[in-house]
């Protein structure tokens, strides 16, 4: 499966408010990211599956390009802007219950829900100043010892499945997957969150899962 992501955090100050600084929120928007691996599933019936695997996940969140402002800038390229890009790349354990509707038609509605044990493989801050000629200089530190190493994210799902015979399947499937647990341990706590379009092919090994 694969599914392309919109991701971002949600901040939760420690007394469990609303963290509300509008001028940091304004600052910081969603990044581009991805889902992506192998996925097995285990057909009850005709409307429940039991799903697992194992998947690499590209979360994070990033800034708007700001910029910089000088008294007595020369001719000479100077940084006129400067953003920051947080990654988190997990090693993501899903266990899923998939409900199918009842369908004697090739297309199926389906909808998940399930739990997610996600394992940190590596985070870094990726900083980008881009100058008044154009170019842009990149810069990554690693920030590896900031973060909780292990997370748990719920996860749900609704689309629909498309029977392409009796041994293969395309599955097209909104998702939306939430840590329940924060990346930090600082006043203000951080939870990241991604939304994507998850696009999964099943092959069946044995009889195939509409026969039952």
């Amino acid at each position: 499966m694969v599914s392309p992501d919109i991701c971002y955090r949600t901040l939760i100050n420690s007394d469990k408010s609303q963290f509300g600084d509008p001028p940091f929120h304004s600052r910081q928007i969603p990044k581009i990211g991805f889902t992506s691996g192998l996925i097995v599933s285990c057909t009850l019936s005709k409307h429940w599956e039991l799903e697992s695997g194992l998947q690499y996940s590209n979360k994070g969140y990033r800034t708007k390009m700001t910029a910089f402002y000088f008294n007595n800038a020369g001719p000479e390229s100077h940084p006129e802007k400067m953003g920051f890009i947080y990654k988190y790349d997990y090693l993501d354990i899903p266990f899923k219950v998939n409900y199918y509707s009842c369908s004697s038609s090739k297309l199926r509605f389906c909808m998940s829900l399930g739990v997610a044990a996600n394992v940190l493989l590596d985070t870094d801050q990726r900083e980008i100043i881009q100058y008044t000629d154009g170019h842009k200089e990149r810069e990554t530190d690693n920030m590896n010892d900031n973060n909780w190493r292990v997370d748990i994210s719920l996860l749900g799902g609704l689309g629909v499945d498309w029977r392409l015979n009796d041994k293969m399947n395309l599955k097209i499937e909104p998702t939306f997957r939430y840590a329940v647990l924060s990346i930090n341990d600082i006043a203000v706590d951080t939870y990241l969150w991604n939304a994507g379009l998850s696009i999964g092919y099943y092959h069946t090994i044995g009889c195939s899962k509409h026969e039952r």
